[in-house]
């Protein structure tokens, strides 16, 4: 018998034995994949989580700078899931209704593909450039980004460490924007807000795991902008923002966490810069 290589949910603390099946409930959840428990089709996490422990993508960012490599089967298991999980988010939205700096957005979908598989830091920041100049242009945010941002969280459950930071990157470019054109956009800004507020403990797991000061500065951004789209959410990411304060090592993160508990602390209208 040899344990399940990923952690599923790693917020149920039942997923943290490795060794059970479908968190010992074969009543209630199946596992046809074999790496995750669901319940009529979907996920029993409602909320998008990191599926692969974090020190294990850590020992993938050192091979990587090694030059040695992952393991074959733990990076195709990745690989599957990862695409199973954009395959939805991209059939779920017509792209041809979307709106991006150069008209319809019918080109997102292969420019987000193009992200996802991104095997090295140059391409992937090539890729996130070919993004960010179609849905988020000089801090203007197009209505494609609202479909974007779920299919950026999903690529970011499993993304290869050349693809994550930028994953990251773009998601607080689009929260930290403005509405490119106002007159139909309606509430898009806030929207985008909410489903940024989605990843939440995937942004808090990368904050306190990350070895790497550009991701971790990317964290802090978007657990600010969550709280800043989900008042709900204020308190906890002051949590986090506190712990990231008081445990970096670095005067730029902690002054950047500093920055963001100013703010919540302060009176706070929904949407509101």
């Amino acid at each position: 018998m040899t344990p399940d290589p990923l952690v599923s949910h790693p917020f149920l603390g039942q997923s943290l034995n490795q060794y059970s099946y479908v968190l010992d409930n074969t009543l209630r959840f199946t596992d046809p994949s074999g790496f995750r428990a669901i319940e009529g089709g979907f996920s029993c996490w409602a909320v998008p989580v990191p599926i692969v422990q974090f020190e294990t993508e850590m020992e993938y960012a050192r091979a990587a700078r090694q030059g040695t490599g992952a393991p074959r089967s733990q990076a195709t298991h990745l690989s599957h899931r990862m695409e199973t999980d954009m395959n939805w988010e991209l059939d779920r939205h017509d792209w041809t209704r979307c709106r991006t700096e150069a008209g319809a957005a019918t080109d997102v979908p292969s420019r987000l593909r193009a992200l996802e598989a991104s095997s090295a830091p140059g391409e992937a920041l090539t890729a996130y450039w070919q993004l960010d100049n179609r849905i988020v242009v000089q801090g203007r945010v197009h209505d494609a980004a609202l479909a974007a941002v779920p299919c950026l969280g999903a690529m970011l459950v499993a993304a290869r460490p050349a693809v994550r930071p930028r994953v990251l990157e773009l998601l607080g470019q689009i929260g930290g924007g403005e509405v490119a054109d106002p007159v139909p956009a309606g509430n898009l800004m806030q929207r985008c807000l909410e489903e940024i507020a989605r990843g939440v403990p995937i942004y808090a797991v990368v904050l306190e795991q990350s070895l790497d000061a550009e991701e971790q500065s990317f964290c802090i951004d978007l657990l600010g902008l969550s709280a800043r789209g989900d008042p709900g959410l204020r308190q906890r990411a002051q949590w986090y923002l506190l712990r990231a304060q008081e445990g970096s090592n670095s005067a730029g993160l902690g002054r950047l966490a500093a920055s963001w508990l100013e703010e919540l602390a302060a009176p706070h209208e929904v949407g509101a810069p």
